[in-house]
């Protein structure tokens, strides 16, 4: 049980808001240390990130801090520090990896996804929630950014 010396043994902790991409992802490691640490015994993690409607650099506010540090800057001084778009393709060359090679990558990761999903692999991972279409109520039960299989087809191997 967490210890307060201000109120002794917590049966609860605060939330902890993590603004910055792939928010889930570090509520579970965040999660994961304290447990292994042996501060918590149970741990509630999640996260919720809609890329669709929230524009990179969103949490880059005025007079709320700079998320990067002049030494990133100065690591990047050759090329700047590029958009993910810029930066994706200077890997790419940088490793020899074609559009081609990309693009089936893509399409095979997308068809295991929704062969996974097919399978019922991802249900003990996805916490069914409601959402309110404007037309009644529905469950949202799959990962919505699998693409479904037409669309992959279509891709270029």
């Amino acid at each position: 049980m967490p210890f307060s010396p201000l109120v002794g043994p917590r049966r609860c902790l605060p939330p902890r808001s993590i603004a910055s991409v792939v928010q889930a992802s570090k509520a579970a490691h965040f999660a994961a240390q304290g447990v292994m640490a042996g501060a918590y015994d149970i741990v509630i993690a999640a996260g919720v990130e809609v890329m669709s409607t929230t524009p990179m650099g969103a949490s880059v506010v005025k007079d709320m801090g700079f998320p990067f540090p002049q030494a990133m800057f100065d690591r990047y001084e050759a090329t700047g520090l590029p958009p993910q778009g810029i930066g994706a393709d200077m890997i790419a060359t940088e490793y020899g990896l074609t559009r081609e090679d990309l693009d089936a990558l893509g399409a095979e990761s997308q068809r295991r996804a929704m062969v996974a999903t097919e399978e019922h692999r991802f249900d003990n991972e996805i916490v069914p929630v409601p959402v309110d279409l404007g037309n009644g109520i529905e469950m949202m039960t799959t990962d919505e950014g699998i693409a479904p299989a037409p669309r992959w087809k279509r891709w270029p191997t």
